[in-house]
Parts: C-alpha cells; sequence; structure tokens
C-alpha cells in the first residue's frame, strides 16, 4: 500500500513538472489548461520516432490538422491493433499526458469542427456517443491536439 501510494505522488510530481517547466507554461506556449491522461494507439517503430522526436502533426484528419489521442485506452487499442498489423511491428499505446490548453468541444459536423485552431483553441474534443463524422453512437471520445509540444509521452504499454 505504501508502494502504491509513493508511486501515486512521484507520479503527480512528475505531472506537475510538466507543466512548471519553462517559466510554467510547459513545453507550449499559452496556458496549459486541464491536464488529461490520454492513449495514442500506433506501432512500435512509429512509437520510437514519437519518443525520440515527438509527436508530428497529421495534415487532415476528423478535427483537421494536429495529433490525435483518445481518453480512453480501449479506442488507442484499436488504433494499435490497427497499426501493428505484422509481427515484426505489433502495435503499442503511448500513455501521455496532455495539456489541452483552451479546447473546443465538437459534437456535430459544420461549424468548427476543421478550423477550430485557427479560431483560438489549442485541442478539440469529441464526447463520447457522438455522431461525428460517421462515428457510431456510442463511440469513445477523441482528442486533436494542435500542438505536439501539449502531449508529453509517460510510458509505453504492449496490447
Amino acid at each position: 500500500l505504501q508502494e502504491q501510494q509513493r508511486q501515486r505522488v512521484l507520479q503527480e510530481m512528475q505531472e506537475r513538472q510538466l507543466c512548471i517547466s519553462n517559466g510554467g507554461t510547459g513545453l507550449h506556449s499559452g496556458e496549459c489548461g486541464r491536464r488529461y491522461r490520454m492513449f495514442h494507439g500506433t506501432s512500435i517503430s512509429a512509437a520510437k520516432v514519437i519518443c525520440a522526436q515527438g509527436f508530428q502533426r497529421s495534415s487532415n484528419g476528423m478535427l483537421g490538422p494536429g495529433v490525435y489521442l483518445s481518453r480512453d485506452k480501449q479506442k488507442a487499442q484499436v488504433y494499435a491493433a490497427r497499426k501493428g498489423t505484422v509481427f515484426w511491428d505489433p502495435g503499442v499505446i503511448l500513455e501521455c499526458m496532455v495539456c489541452t490548453g483552451r479546447v473546443k468541444c465538437i459534437s456535430f459536423q459544420g461549424g468548427l469542427q476543421q478550423t477550430w485552431s485557427s479560431n483560438g483553441y489549442d485541442s478539440a474534443y469529441v464526447p463520447q456517443g457522438c455522431t461525428l463524422g460517421g462515428i457510431a453512437p456510442g463511440a469513445m471520445t477523441e482528442d486533436c491536439i494542435f500542438d505536439p509540444k501539449r502531449i508529453h509521452v509517460m510510458s509505453r504499454l504492449p496490447l
């Protein structure tokens, strides 16, 4: 029990240090906003590059450019399983701490779905059960973070 408490305190300290570094704003520009534990499913080879060089913003997607993660580990597992389809490069989940900054909730198609980042938002969030972009009702959450420096990899989790 004491070891679990110690690990929890160490993790909380590590999370706080992420945003205390670089003058109180983390490695990113703007306010940290709320911090969430999120997951990113990918292949092991891609995870190695991400851990060495950081995330790279995609040029497009359901929510426009950004790095896509989920607060739901199961959703990341689905992506990791798709990405790791060959035996020499299996899937993996990156567990991350994310400073969300100013968040735009996207719950319907249109509006700021693709343009939130050019309208003063740091991240976009699709809530669970949203039918946006062909996601079936009951689907899991999805986040899109514009600035990859807001994402800090904490660990790699095997499938």
